[in-house]
């Protein structure tokens, strides 16, 4: 993902790619049938967020699930990624939000952000 970082809709194949890895390592069928479900939706928001994100918060985001999920430490797994996602559900709100009233633009949306640690 980081050697895609100027291509969006890589990046964006990259974001999902490592979210459809989790759940179908999770053995959860209810996560994979939902996530198989959503794909084509979920593409579409994460192209539009790689417009505004910065992709080094997406990168913090994923070292930290990743390495919870490498150090099994599922409860921290769960946390990192339900900060992930909130903040890509913020992301793509606030992108609609700011489309809305002026055509274009964003804020970022950074505040979870500064909760995650850096990776190891």
């Amino acid at each position: 993902m980081k050697a895609s970082r100027h291509d969006r809709v890589v990046r964006a194949q990259h974001d999902l790619t490592f979210h459809e890895i989790i759940a179908r390592a999770s053995a959860n069928r209810v996560c994979q049938r939902m996530f198989s479900a959503i794909h084509k939706a979920a593409m579409k928001g994460m192209k539009l967020t790689t417009s505004v994100d910065n992709y080094k918060e997406t990168i913090r985001f994923h070292e930290a699930i990743y390495n919870a999920i490498w150090r099994r430490e599922p409860e921290a797994a769960r946390r990192y990624m339900t900060e992930d996602l909130l903040n890509a559900k913020d992301l793509i709100s606030s992108v609609s939000e700011n489309r809305t009233r002026n055509g274009s633009g964003s804020r970022l949306i950074s505040e979870r952000v500064s909760r995650i640690t850096p990776a190891e």
